[in-house]
């Protein structure tokens, strides 16, 4: 894919000052009750959110991939923010697959469409705005940049193998 154009950086840079404002506006009220966060769902946050999404990833039920959508963007992203706005907007049934698990059984993955993973990553991105202001530093599971192995190294009990505690790690930090 080519460089983005300048009116694209224009986009995220905009989208980004948007969300820096949510941010803002809860760090600033704690109770503020935000309402008709639907319309944040715009040409510009959908761009924005089209380019974050894992290129390489499994097709929905619509089997569309990734370079398909991208072809027409423009187009496609008008379509769907033209169904938001109207409220005629359906995510589709996701597509079930099964992965094998522990000795017979199977696990249900349900892959969504392109242009419900596009929804939901443009809705995550308003949400965590709003939302990371809440949390406090020591809150690690399912926030950007944070995860299990962060907690691990902060308490600073790196393990290897099943639980072992590094004796290496370990003699050193006494």
């Amino acid at each position: 894919m080519a460089l983005p154009t300048r009116w694209e950086s224009l986009l995220f840079k905009s989208v980004s000052s948007s969300l820096l404002e949510l941010r803002k506006k809860t760090r600033a009220e704690k109770k503020y009750r935000f309402r008709h966060l639907y319309t944040l769902l715009n040409e510009k946050l959908l761009y924005r959110s089209s380019h974050e999404l894992k290129k390489k990833a499994a097709t929905g039920v619509d089997k569309i991939t990734w370079w398909q959508y991208e072809a027409n963007l423009k187009g496609n992203i008008d379509s769907l923010v033209e169904r938001l706005k109207n409220k005629r907007y359906r995510a589709k049934l996701g597509r079930r697959r099964y992965i094998p698990k522990s000795p017979g059984k199977q696990r249900p993955l349900g892959i969504p469409a392109l242009e419900d993973k596009l929804v939901q990553r443009a809705t995550r991105s308003i949400l965590e705005a709003i939302y990371e202001e809440d949390f406090r530093e020591c809150n690690i599971g399912y926030r950007p940049g944070r995860g299990a192995q962060q907690l691990v190294r902060s308490h600073g009990r790196e393990r290897h193998g099943k639980g072992r505690v590094d004796p290496v790690r370990q003699e050193t930090e006494r």
